[in-house]
């Protein structure tokens, strides 16, 4: 898990940090003791329409916008080392309010300014309380989009909001591991161990041990909504080669999912996928903008 980005707490006016459209910082309550971070940016329409209201930075403002209008909502889940704030979650925010979507982006509880603890159940937590309060709003127009760690809390809360028939239109997980185990195994920076066998197997089943499992491969299979999957070959953080058999298991279950692996020609690695040429292509087809 992260910890650095605890230390990031000036979150407060998105604008600052690049976001280009009007964009809401506001703080969800999931349960006591924990407090999640949120930006909400509006679609770019609506957005400079609301920039003429004293009225824009409020609550009522937003939640109106996404009533009153039918654009399509997207949650994103960022990865482990990854904030509301940083470099990536801005394009993923800039781009879907430029496709005149609603772009809604968390801190899970102990990312940034976030309160509480870092822990796989309470990350799911978090994001199907943040779903719901949105559900209310916008029930039939909710998607969700998680990068690496983001993938797998997007995957099992897709899994078990479908469970309750709530679950959302279609999921876009991209650069994800088939499981945590399998994300330690493959890190880089573990290499150095990997001569060291036993060493290196008992690290990697303790980090199961401690209720780090994010078993995409498990819960891929029990996802309702159409499924896309993207990768970069040249990821050098999670191996390209884990989407695939992502792709795998959920074809085989009979899932609607569709797959595009990107070549290493483009650079795009671990975050940048959003950068391929045919990307916009993808997220129109994945949001069915044109329907």
């Amino acid at each position: 898990m992260n910890y650095a980005t605890r230390f990031i707490r000036n979150l407060g006016n998105p604008k600052v940090d690049g976001v280009k459209y009007l964009t809401r910082n506001f703080y969800i309550q999931v349960q006591k003791g924990v407090r999640i971070g949120v930006w909400h940016t509006l679609p770019h329409d609506l957005s400079a329409l609301s920039k003429i209201n004293d009225k824009k930075y409020e609550r009522s403002t937003f939640e109106k916008a996404i009533i009153d209008h039918g654009h399509k909502v997207v949650i994103y889940c960022h990865g482990a080392f990854g904030y509301r704030g940083n470099i990536k979650s801005i394009c993923v925010a800039n781009k879907l309010a430029s496709n005149n979507c609603h772009a809604i982006a968390l801190d899970y509880r102990g990312f940034a300014d976030s309160s509480g603890e870092c822990d796989e159940e309470g990350f799911y937590d978090d994001l199907k309380v943040l779903y719901k309060y949105i559900y209310k709003l916008a029930p039939g127009r909710i998607y969700l989009w998680g990068h690496s760690m983001g993938g797998a809390i997007v995957t099992r809360v897709a899994a078990d909001l479908g469970k309750e028939k709530k679950g959302p239109q279609g999921i876009l997980l991209e650069s994800c591991f088939t499981s945590a185990f399998d994300a330690f195994i493959y890190y880089p920076f573990n290499t150095a161990y990997r001569s060291f066998t036993y060493v290196y197997k008992y690290a990697a089943e303790r980090t199961e041990s401690y209720s780090v499992r994010m078993r995409n491969d498990e819960q891929i299979l029990h996802v309702t909504c159409p499924i896309t999957l993207v990768h970069a070959k040249d990821d050098w953080i999670i191996p390209f080669f884990m989407t695939q058999q992502l792709y795998i298991l959920a074809k085989d279950s009979g899932k609607k999912v569709k797959m595009i692996i990107f070549n290493e020609e483009l650079q795009l690695g671990h975050s940048d996928c959003i950068r391929a040429p045919e990307f916009q292509n993808i997220l129109e087809h994945f949001l069915e903008l044109n329907n």
